[in-house]
């Protein structure tokens, strides 16, 4: 054990305590290096385990929107809405857009256009 031991210290002389100096810096710039990665790991695995809380919070609502679609209230609402049919013994009636029927109706006129022009007039009077 001591021949290989001064076997390095004769190959390396005075250079023994630069090369422990220099062997000590890199192993203190690999664990610096080592604990940065395993920081960036951790924020990877939290951002992960957000993304599937968000996931499994989509599925339960898309698995509680499948299971409303599938209901028969809501496929006859859809049939009724969409296709326009109806049951047995029902009339269907189709209404005009809203924009049709404001064309048919009368147009509104203001109820105080009558105290304007009055107004208007006693102005004309008090002044002229």
């Amino acid at each position: 054990m001591y021949k290989i031991r001064d076997k390095i210290m004769s190959i390396l002389g005075d250079y023994y305590k630069y090369f422990i100096i220099a062997l000590s810096i890199f192993l203190f710039i690999s664990v610096f290096k080592s604990f940065a990665h395993v920081k960036r790991a951790e924020e990877r695995l939290d951002s992960a385990r957000e993304r599937v809380v968000n996931l499994e919070s989509e599925k339960m609502r898309l698995q509680s929107e499948l299971e409303r679609s599938q209901s028969e209230e809501f496929i006859e609402t859809q049939l009724r809405n969409q296709l326009n049919l109806a049951r047995e013994g029902e009339i269907v009636i189709v209404l005009p857009d809203e924009e049709f029927l404001r064309s048919l109706a009368p147009e509104d006129e203001p109820e105080n256009q009558g105290e304007l022009v009055q107004i208007w007039k006693k102005w004309v009077i008090l002044f002229f």
